[in-house]
């Protein structure tokens, strides 16, 4: 059994890395052409995948996984083609704060909105992605701790810097918007899709750690970090991410999580003061 388990580990973690790297981790690296094909062939592949997972009743039990991985290239897909729109329309630049928090907020939508839509429309409930109350008061007391101490250490960063503790609280709606909107975009894609998912395979701990290693691995060229630093990050986002993914099953909701990953976001702007003071 553990070994069979083993073995849908690393299935899983190729599959993710599969619809992750190339949205996520080298979209920069990839022209534009062919990452539309990779995109376009994961979509029809996943999606093949779980209609005939859900037309053979030996295969039944796959088709909900298969169409998580379908779901999570697909939105991706729409918000790269799509959340673009809004900062023409408005007119605003990802220089800005203001232009980060509304591209970040429009990218998050794009996945958000057909994430809930299609697993409505697919026949499964929202409780099967944790996009649910749960256990609130225990999921807003972890969200909370989570975000606010965080917060807590991105104030005492910009303490020393010239008028950083003004331009933070100036700018803190635009970073709100910003953290909050890819806190729960990142929590679904990465956990609220895939946890139950995996569990019948890989059991409760190992799907918390299938979607922890894919999440870390999928942040390994950020370029928020020194490259003699990213090992250090990742193990950081990995831990970061085991915990994510307990206090969502534990909490029975994604709000939890997504408020503690808002508040570990919070660090990015850390970097952001550094690089460009004002």
């Amino acid at each position: 059994m553990k070994i069979k388990r083993i073995g849908w580990f690393f299935l899983f973690v190729t599959a993710g890395l599969l619809v992750f790297l190339p949205s996520i981790t080298f979209t920069e690296q990839i022209p534009d052409d062919t990452e539309t094909l990779i995109r376009t062939g994961l979509c029809i592949f996943f999606l093949l995948c779980a209609l005939i997972f859900a037309l053979r009743k030996k295969w039944n039990r796959f088709w909900p996984l298969s169409f998580a991985f379908f779901l999570a290239v697909f939105c991706q897909f729409l918000s790269w083609r799509f959340s673009g729109l809004s900062l023409r329309w408005l007119d605003l630049k990802t220089t800005t704060i203001t232009g980060m928090a509304a591209a970040k907020l429009s990218q998050s939508l794009w996945i958000i909105i057909p994430i809930l839509f299609l697993t409505i429309a697919s026949g499964q409930s929202l409780a099967s992605i944790y996009f649910r109350k749960g256990l609130l008061r225990y999921g807003l007391t972890i969200g909370f701790i989570g975000f606010f101490a965080f917060a807590g250490f991105l104030v005492w960063q910009v303490l020393g810097m010239n008028s950083g503790l003004d331009r933070l609280l100036s700018e803190a709606p635009w970073i709100l918007i910003f953290v909050l909107s890819n806190g729960l975009n990142e929590e679904l894609l990465f956990r609220g899709l895939f946890l139950k998912k995996f569990e019948p395979f890989a059991g409760k701990f190992g799907s918390v750690i299938v979607t922890a290693a894919v999440f870390a691995i999928a942040h390994m060229k950020v370029e928020y970090v020194a490259t003699g630093e990213i090992l250090m990050f990742l193990i950081i986002v990995f831990v970061l991410a085991v915990l994510w993914g307990y206090v969502m099953q534990k909490s029975k909701s994604i709000i939890g999580p997504a408020l503690f990953h808002a508040g570990a976001d919070l660090l990015l702007f850390t970097s952001l003061f550094t690089l460009s003071p004002q």
